[in-house]
């Protein structure tokens, strides 16, 4: 009786453990695996939407790089004596300040971090061309092509020195794979002639983008995708793309021999020089 009792609870620490560890191996819906997320279109436009997600956080576009550390060097505002948000030595240009230093990390890793994201999109894209329905995949890699190159732009305007004062200074990272695997500096020329790269590309794919349309209305979708009706049009792919490269030529003083001419009455684009 007793060892038949033994078994009889063994059997149920068996059992237990053996259904606790399904329940572990249940994925988390926000915490998807990259090799769950890239089976199907949308996980794709998923891991998209998460850049700009990432990109709202506090430490990068949904504060710092908006109204916080850059206009404060540009001295745009005045600070109250109090200086609730800690800013006033950073007003003052002191670059040894505790807060300014941990802003400044977290803008870098911020920005890096969707850097980071988009290459882990460019870098299953190639190969699971097949799931995507007819344009998407251009669309899709496009836009991640351009977030990356104005990630990169503005890390580089950030945290390194401008082109006009040093164009061979060592600049930033410009990593273009999702490795653990550390990427040298790019100096400043590098940098501008890497994001310029990513853009044509960019223009390329997405230069199918209905906002390009004569037809094209805001609010009236003529595709039942989401991806191809007038919702995503109105993020303007492929105008952003061009007007980051334009901000490019202003910045460089017309980049290796390219200019920003008007098209358009409302739209710029860059376009080499003849």
């Amino acid at each position: 009786m007793i060892k038949r009792n033994h078994i009889l609870i063994y059997l149920l620490v068996l059992t237990f453990f053996s259904s606790c560890k399904k329940w572990l191996d249940i994925q988390p819906e926000s915490q998807i695996s990259e090799e769950v997320l890239f089976t199907t279109e949308e996980g794709f436009k998923e891991a998209l939407i998460g850049i700009y997600t990432r990109c709202t956080r506090t430490d990068i576009y949904g504060k710092e790089l908006t109204i916080g550390t850059p206009e404060v060097l540009a001295q745009n505002y005045s600070i109250s004596a109090n200086d609730p948000l800690r800013y006033m030595k950073t007003r003052a240009y002191d670059y040894k300040d505790l807060n300014f230093i941990s802003r400044k990390d977290d803008i870098w890793k911020g920005l890096y971090n969707a850097i980071v994201n988009c290459n882990l999109i460019l870098g299953k894209i190639d190969e699971k061309k097949a799931l995507f329905m007819p344009g998407n995949y251009e669309l899709i890699k496009g836009e991640a092509l351009g977030l990356r190159a104005y990630l990169h732009f503005d890390a580089l305007r950030l945290f390194a020195p401008s082109f006009t004062s040093n164009p061979a200074a060592a600049a930033i990272p410009y990593v273009t794979q999702y490795s653990n695997k550390t990427t040298p500096l790019s100096t400043v020329t590098q940098v501008l002639d890497s994001v310029i790269f990513d853009l044509e590309r960019a223009k390329q794919l997405l230069s199918k983008d209905l906002i390009r349309n004569t037809s094209y209305r805001v609010g009236y979708p003529t595709q039942t995708d989401t991806t191809l009706n007038t919702e995503e049009g109105a993020r303007d792919l492929f105008y952003i793309t061009a007007g980051t490269a334009s901000i490019i030529t202003l910045y460089a003083e017309h980049w290796r021999g390219y200019s920003c001419i008007k098209t358009t009455k409302r739209r710029p684009w860059l376009m080499r020089r003849k």
